[in-house]
């Protein structure tokens, strides 16, 4: 019995370092997530910059 309570003692401490670890584990997680969003919002603006490109060479009589 004595060993089951001191086994028992350490679940608070184990619990605050579970609780710890999910805070960290969403914060990575919306990180990523707003990575996510800035890459895709590069990606179409990297796109809507080429669109004048792509007219301006297929009106070119020749190609490079």
């Amino acid at each position: 019995m004595e060993d089951m309570s001191t086994k028992m003692n350490t679940l608070p401490a184990m619990q605050v370092s579970i609780q710890s670890l999910d805070i960290s584990t969403r914060r990575i997680s919306a990180s990523t997530d707003q990575m996510r969003l800035s890459v895709m919002g590069l990606n179409q603006g990297i796109n809507h910059a080429m669109t004048p490109m792509h007219t301006m060479t297929n009106m070119m009589p020749f190609r490079w």
